[in-house]
């Protein structure tokens, strides 16, 4: 089995944590910190710390808490995967990580910066973007009341069948 190893800051923009191993890396090279860095932070050893990112051990309340309070870092996300990964320190979710604010910036900067072509081909990018995530959202609707349908077509079925 081979031991993962704890990211770089730019190999998160493209990462996807499927584990609490994986989420932790994640936070690690989202905070540009060395592991020994990390455990130090945190006061988890580094033999601890390489089996929470290798998933051979489970992150104990005191990590959470510490995690938590260190960065911001929502526990449901870091356990599940589930719910956005960072808590507002008035402990609210946050609706977007840095990776995201930065790309907001990205954008601000590129349609202040006065350039046409630029502004022209980020817009039409957002447009398409936008009407692809539009159009799946409605075939998904769709997909629902067909099945829906087709359900309510078997129990009408079902019950003309039954009657005499």
């Amino acid at each position: 089995m081979s031991r993962k190893k704890i990211l770089k800051k730019e190999q998160t923009k493209r990462f996807v944590p499927t584990s609490v191993g994986d989420r932790i890396n994640y936070i690690i090279a989202r905070q540009n910190l060395t592991s020994t860095a990390f455990s130090k932070l945190t006061g988890v050893s580094t033999g601890n710390l390489n089996g929470l990112i290798n998933d051979d051990n489970k992150p104990s309340s005191k990590f959470l808490a510490r995690m938590l309070e260190l960065f911001n870092v929502n526990i449901n996300w870091l356990l599940t995967g589930n719910g956005s990964k960072y808590i507002k320190p008035d402990g609210h979710e946050e609706d977007e990580d840095p990776g995201t604010a930065d790309l907001l910036e990205r954008a601000r900067r590129v349609l202040t910066s006065g350039n046409p072509v630029a502004v022209d081909t980020l817009e039409r990018n957002i447009r398409y973007f936008d009407y692809a995530v539009t159009t799946e959202e409605k075939l998904r609707k769709a997909e629902k009341q067909v099945k829906k349908l087709a359900h309510d077509m078997e129990e009408a079925q079902a019950t003309s069948k039954a009657q005499p």
